[in-house]
């Protein structure tokens, strides 16, 4: 087991494992984090495993960016450096070689969100509860995370998430495909490890070009790479988001 303090991972026989290690803030992902995540993703792979489960730590898996460093975003060099480091890991993490898993062990809120939308499989916990926030923070968010939400669920609950900006629970979340299987808590990691385990059986060469031919045809609707960019880095700089983000990034 390797630690870098708020990302913790392993590999137990073909099977890495990624935690979120910030339970005292539900696993918030800061921009460290963010930056750490495709380093080892390729950690992983390199010490021998063939698929990647990613979890968190305590009872959330993760309530997304930490505002408190969006907060403190003050120009848009600022800005843009730290949505292109939440930017790149997100596709880094969709486009990786080996599979991916999330295991969701609980909110799975905002960012967190979103990184388990970038993985291939997401199993839940009747515990785990999910939203994507970004009208109530006055957030923009781009086309390609936009993109991978409405290929999972349909536009009609995707323009619900974005909308409204609610929370759904794991059992409307499986209604909706946004999860594969929705299990008891304790019923969680051994679904999740016996998932991990079938697909290590199978033959690399297979998962990666499957994957790769999967992605490919999610690719043309997930055009627009790039071109909203300033919107979304002059959203975190807008009076907007900081009025909104008062008061919740208390500690």
């Amino acid at each position: 087991m390797i630690t870098g303090a708020d990302l913790i991972w392993s590999v137990d026989g073909w099977i890495g494992y990624l935690v979120l290690n910030r339970p005292e803030l539900h696993n918030a992902i800061s921009r460290r984090m963010w930056d750490d995540l495709p380093v080892v993703f390729n950690n992983l792979k390199s010490d021998g495993a063939k698929v990647i489960v990613i979890t968190g730590s305590g009872s959330s898996f993760a309530a997304g960016a930490d505002l408190l460093e969006l907060e403190q975003l003050d120009s848009y060099e600022s800005a843009r450096d730290n949505w292109y480091s939440i930017r790149d890991s997100l596709n880094s993490l969709a486009g990786f070689e080996l599979p991916t898993i999330a295991m969701i062990n609980g909110p799975c809120l905002g960012g967190g969100c979103l990184l388990a939308l970038s993985c291939d499989l997401r199993y839940a916990s009747k515990t785990a509860s999910f939203a994507v926030p970004v009208a109530r923070l006055g957030i923009v968010l781009d086309q390609e995370n936009i993109a991978r939400l409405v290929d999972t669920v349909g536009p009609t609950l995707a323009r619900e998430l974005l909308f409204l900006g609610d929370t759904i629970s794991g059992a409307r979340a499986e209604a909706s495909g946004l999860v594969n299987a929705l299990v008891e808590p304790s019923e969680l990691e051994s679904t999740v490890r016996s998932a991990a385990a079938k697909i290590a059986e199978n033959a690399s060469v297979s998962l990666i070009h499957a994957k790769r031919s999967v992605n490919r045809a999610l690719r043309g609707r997930q055009r627009g790479s790039g071109r909203d960019d300033r919107a979304v880095i002059e959203s975190y700089l807008a009076q907007e988001f900081r009025t909104r983000i008062k008061g919740r990034t208390a500690r």
